[in-house]
Parts: C-alpha cells; sequence; structure tokens
C-alpha cells in the first residue's frame, strides 16, 4: 500500500466510523479495498431535530474514499419506506438525502476552512441527520395513507433540475452579497 493508498484509507474511515458510531446497532465497517470504498450497515434511530422517538430503520451507507466530492448512498427497505423518486428514494433503496452539487460544495468548504476531522464530523451529522429527516417522514406518511409528496415540505428538484435550482440559489446568494 502505497503512502496516498494509506491516507485515501484513513479518510475513508475517518468518515465510515462517525457514521457508524450514530448508529443503534451495527453490523461493523466493510473496506472493499479494490473499489476504495467502505459500506456500513446498521440500525438507524429517526429522533431528529426536536423530535424524540423510537422508530428505527436499517439502512447501509455506502462511501466513497473521496466522500467529500460524492456524496454518500444510502439504502433502506424497510417495508414503509416508498420506493418513489418524487419520495426521493429509489425503486432499490436508495435515499436521495441531498443533493451530490450541494454535498460538494458545503463538505468541501468545511474541509478547506478546517480541515478532514471537521469535515468528516460535518459529512457524517449531515448524512445521518438529513436520511433520519427523510425516513421519519416515511413512516408517518406510511402510517397517514399520504400518497402525495406534501408541498409545503423542502425539497430539491431531481438530477439536473435540482442543480440548476441550486446553482441558482447559489448565484442569487452571492448577489445578495454584493
Amino acid at each position: 500500500m502505497t503512502v496516498e493508498e494509506s491516507f485515501n484509507q484513513s479518510d475513508l474511515l475517518n468518515l465510515a466510523t462517525l457514521v457508524e458510531s450514530q448508529l443503534v446497532d451495527s453490523l461493523g465497517i466493510y473496506v472493499d479495498r479494490q473499489k476504495w470504498s467502505a459500506k456500513v450497515a446498521g440500525v438507524l434511530n429517526l429522533s431528529h431535530d426536536k423530535i424524540e422517538t423510537d422508530l428505527l430503520a436499517y439502512c447501509a451507507f455506502e462511501i466513497c474514499h473521496d466522500w467529500w466530492k460524492n456524496v454518500p448512498a444510502v439504502y433502506c427497505n424497510e417495508y414503509w419506506v416508498k420506493k418513489d423518486t418524487e419520495f426521493h428514494i429509489g425503486l432499490d433503496g436508495w435515499i436521495c438525502f441531498d443533493l451530490d452539487l450541494r454535498w460538494q460544495k458545503y463538505v468541501t468548504d468545511v474541509l478547506s476552512q478546517e480541515g478532514m476531522r471537521a469535515a468528516a464530523l460535518y459529512g457524517a451529522a449531515w448524512c445521518v441527520h438529513h436520511c433520519r429527516w427523510l425516513l421519519y417522514r416515511h413512516h408517518y406518511f406510511f402510517a397517514n395513507n399520504i400518497s402525495k409528496w406534501p408541498n409545503d415540505l423542502p425539497a430539491w428538484g431531481h438530477g439536473d433540475d435540482g442543480r440548476r435550482e441550486f446553482l441558482l440559489n447559489e448565484f442569487k446568494k452571492r448577489q445578495r452579497k454584493g
């Protein structure tokens, strides 16, 4: 293993360990050295913000060695999860917990300003929080027989539409700052 590969694995394990620490129960961290990725699977409590709950969901987090550029892939296949892109869950249980460009911008900003440790703490908290938020709503929708994404809930558009929306939003922020 080269020095660079050692650092890549260390950066990968930083985020994977922090994600795993937020799980109620875990199967551990599996590192695939061929793909330079890690998988963390386990039980996630869905408490978030001011919502305290005993709701649990089994999730799998797949993390790339350059996770600050590539948003982690998270999967959940609980029976109450609505697998529909309008509900931000793919047919395979992939959770679209945030926009890739948004992740890249803000996690990379933290990395460049505060270093790898701060970026890993920020990225793990962001990833897990957003998954909790989305999955909690899925359970609520299931329990209350809601079949359409409510217009009052925040959500980015999908794919290129979401990217354009984000870039326009960032442009407007910069213009307001002067």
